[in-house]
């Protein structure tokens, strides 16, 4: 938590920590939903579980029409882009000090609202990803 505080982000304005419960039997796991002011969810922050962890995380942020969702680890993050409750874009492992202000997923988010690149490869293939962002298709899920 100390390291997102000092790229700005403020517990209970910024971040709101929730639990998302998982399939019976398994334990509720901690998920943040990053925002940029009050009602203005732009992702969710989440552990580097296991791939069914990270498959749910993505089906939530597509339920609430989030744009991002970022997974960590104790030594960096790595940034995915979802679309219609799947994975689409990812960053390679990022140190934390990459990790996006506020105001820099703000504009990124707004980017995705408002289309600021092409949906898909000039063949009709994958979705593209937007190139100023780092992002790159996922191919092996």
């Amino acid at each position: 938590m100390a390291l997102l505080s000092e790229k700005g982000w403020q517990k209970g304005w910024h971040i709101l920590h929730i639990e998302v419960t998982g399939r019976p039997g398994h334990p509720m796991q901690p998920v943040l939903i990053l925002q940029h002011r009050p009602h203005a969810p732009m992702g969710i922050l989440v552990s580097d579980g296991d791939g069914q962890h990270l498959k749910a995380a993505a089906l939530y942020a597509g339920q609430l029409n989030l744009p991002f969702l970022f997974a960590a680890r104790a030594t960096g993050f790595r940034q995915f882009q979802v679309r219609e409750g799947g994975l689409s874009c990812r960053t390679d492992w990022l140190d934390w000090n990459a990790f996006p202000t506020p105001e820099e997923l703000w504009r990124q988010s707004e980017a995705w609202a408002f289309h600021d690149y092409p949906k898909t490869t000039p063949q009709g293939g994958e979705p593209a990803c937007p190139l100023n962002m780092g992002l790159s298709p996922i191919q092996d899920t």
